[in-house]
């Protein structure tokens, strides 16, 4: 019997786990030996890749700093749905921001 998997598929398991690891040796290390006393030679050393495959992921050693834009959309989106009904989206994205409600008037 096969079973439907609507989850990623390997490959796309694969890549995020990379990703993962990268950030979580780069948070690591940054946090130990601070940003600029870490190289790249060092986060991919520690996440056991390759710097070129580093490059495929992050555009630089800052790039690791920044949540990724896919991960920060999907907190966004459930945040938003998580929110009160009816209440405008841009009420919802400042409260979810720690901003205060004011008004105009």
């Amino acid at each position: 019997m096969v079973t439907k998997f609507d989850g990623p598929g390997l490959r796309e398991r694969e890549k995020d786990e990379t990703r993962r690891s990268l950030r979580d040796a780069a948070a690591e290390l940054f946090a130990e030996r601070a940003f600029p006393r870490t190289t790249v030679a060092d986060v991919t050393a520690a996440a056991n890749v390759s710097e070129r495959t580093l490059f495929r992921y992050f555009d630089s050693r800052e790039a690791l700093l920044l949540p990724d834009s896919v991960d920060l959309f999907a907190e966004n989106e459930e945040a938003f749905r998580a929110g009160p009904a009816g209440e405008a989206p841009w009420k919802q994205g400042r409260t979810q921001a720690g901003g205060t409600d004011f008004r105009l008037d």
